[in-house]
C-alpha cells in the first residue's frame, strides 16, 4: 500500500513535527524555559495547521492566517474558534489557558533581546499542556490516516516499537526524553 498525495504531503509535516516536539522536551528538562516555549507555540500551530490539512479545510487555515502577524501563533485564540467552527471538543481549563497564554507571549517576544517578557513565564510543569495539547492535534490527525502513513511517523516507527536512538554529544536517549513525566505518550 502507498501513501496517497494527502499523506504524502502531511507525513513528512508530522516527523518533523514530532522531533520539534522531542527537542522541546529536551529543552525543558535542560531548563531552557523561553526557548522551548517559542518552539512549542510553533508546534502547537503546525500540529493544528496539519489536522486542519488531514480534514481538508483549507479555509480555517486561511482564516488563521487572516488574522495577520503574531496572532496566527495565538493558540488559546485557535482553540478556542476551532471549537466553535468544528467542535474539536478540546477544553481548556483556566491554568491550560494561562499556560498556553505565557507560551505565545514568550513567542512575541522571540525578537526582545531583554529577558524582560512583559511578567510572561513558563515553568517544567507546563510541559504537562505542552504534551496534552500537541498529543490532541496528534491524534486528531492521526485518525485521519491510513495504517500505511501512521506507521511512517516518528514516534512511532522509531520510539514506539521498542527500539530507542540516541541523539547528540552526550547521547540522549530519544526514547527517554520522549517519555519521562510524559502522560500523554506512553510506550
Amino acid at each position: 500500500m502507498t501513501l496517497n498525495n494527502e499523506e504524502r504531503s502531511i507525513v513528512p509535516e508530522m516527523i518533523l513535527n514530532d522531533l520539534k516536539y522531542i527537542s522541546i522536551r529536551s529543552l525543558y528538562w535542560d531548563w531552557f524555559f523561553p526557548s522551548g516555549a517559542e518552539i512549542a507555540t510553533q508546534l502547537i500551530n503546525n500540529a493544528t495547521k496539519i489536522y486542519l490539512k488531514s480534514i481538508k479545510r483549507n479555509d480555517l487555515i486561511n482564516v488563521i492566517k487572516g488574522w495577520r502577524k503574531n496572532e496566527t501563533h495565538n493558540i488559546v485564540r485557535m482553540i478556542d474558534y476551532l471549537n466553535s467552527e468544528l467542535n474539536l471538543g478540546l477544553s481548556l481549563s483556566k491554568n491550560d489557558r494561562d499556560v498556553l497564554d505565557n507560551l505565545y507571549k514568550l513567542y512575541k517576544a522571540r525578537y526582545i533581546e531583554t529577558m524582560d517578557k512583559g511578567g510572561a513565564k513558563t515553568i517544567m510543569s507546563d510541559m504537562h499542556v505542552i504534551d496534552a495539547t500537541y498529543s490532541f492535534f496528534r491524534e486528531k490527525t492521526k485518525s485521519n490516516l491510513s495504517e500505511q502513513a501512521r506507521s511512517e511517523l516518528f514516534i512511532e516507527k522509531a520510539l514506539m516499537s521498542g527500539k530507542d536512538m540516541v541523539w547528540g554529544k552526550d547521547k540522549k536517549s530519544l526514547s527517554l526524553t520522549l517519555y519521562r513525566g510524559n502522560k500523554s505518550f506512553n510506550p
